[in-house]
């Protein structure tokens, strides 16, 4: 099942009654991500495709990714996702309307999903989504092979 643009409590709600979290004393969420809570650098890649291909500073942090790449470990993410249940929710990026750009996060816990929206916005407008951002924390690949 896709749950999609819960409320932030019914996210709440979500992550307890799947024990991905537990409530402080003051009420908050509390996740323990354990060791690897951040991203690693060297888990990053830009698609090397042809509108931005000579605009990017290809080298060691700036890895490019080929398209035909991209396309595979997309379907492989969108497989995984598929086979449990999972969150959505169409946000943005900006609120100024020179600057906003809508996005589409999908997570496999409602506790990740949580988090994202402190970063986040909700959308206030209906447009096509220029980002889909995937958090898929339980799932390993090796995005090169």
């Amino acid at each position: 099942m896709v749950y999609i643009d819960l409320a932030p409590t019914e996210l709440i709600s979500e992550s307890l009654n799947r024990s991905e979290g537990s409530l402080t004393n003051t009420g908050a969420l509390l996740v323990e991500t354990g060791s690897r809570s951040g991203r690693s650098p060297n888990d990053r890649f830009i698609v090397d495709e042809p509108s931005t291909s000579e605009f990017i500073e290809w080298g060691e942090v700036n890895r490019p990714f080929s398209e035909e790449n991209f396309n595979a470990l997309w379907t492989k993410v969108e497989n995984h996702l598929s086979k449990n249940d999972s969150f959505r929710s169409h946000l943005h990026v900006g609120a100024h309307s020179e600057h906003y750009l809508p996005v589409e996060v999908n997570t496999e816990t409602a506790s990740s999903l949580r988090i994202d929206l402190n970063w986040l916005c909700k959308c206030w407008r209906k447009w096509r989504y220029s980002f889909v951002f995937w958090s898929i924390r339980n799932w390993k690949d090796d995005p090169i092979s």
